[in-house]
């Protein structure tokens, strides 16, 4: 996997975070203008180490009851 530098990251944006310091290093979330993690909670406060696009194939997602 290619991990872009954190200081790259536009604040706000959904992406794949990389956290190196932490045992479950990879999430999902975003982060403020300061470069911290926003959310998800277990990781709010911390600022990755790196992040990626997240790339969903919405092809592939059926609808819920259908």
């Amino acid at each position: 996997m290619q991990w872009k530098p954190i200081n790259t990251l536009i604040p706000n944006k959904l992406v794949f975070l990389l956290f190196d310091h932490l045992e479950s290093a990879q999430w999902v979330g975003y982060v403020n203008e300061d470069g911290i993690c926003e959310w998800p909670d277990k990781v709010r406060g911390y600022r990755p180490t790196g992040w990626q696009e997240v790339i969903v194939d919405l092809t592939r997602i059926k609808a819920i009851g259908g």
